[in-house]
């Protein structure tokens, strides 16, 4: 994947997480999603937008080989 297309990629993930609620029962089911959890991160979207802002692609790549492929010293099983 070019350098190109990982940013537009990204940037749709962005723009996807930061829109809007549609109505206030989304937004109440968010915010008691995290009390539920005990988690009471109410500003977990920013927070992640914040995040893959500063996410480069070499970055994604290693944690790939590090944790993901198939051989990686630190491998984990992921499910998605």
């Amino acid at each position: 994947m070019s350098e190109v297309d990982f940013k537009s990629h990204l940037n749709t993930l962005i723009e996807s997480k930061m829109e809007k609620d549609k109505n206030l029962w989304e937004e109440s089911e968010r915010h008691w999603k995290e009390i539920i959890d005990r988690t009471f991160l109410f500003d977990r979207i920013e927070t992640e937008v914040a995040a893959l802002r500063k996410l480069a692609k070499q970055e994604l790549i290693t944690f790939f080989n590090r944790h993901i492929r198939i051989g990686a010293p630190k491998r984990k099983v992921l499910s998605v």
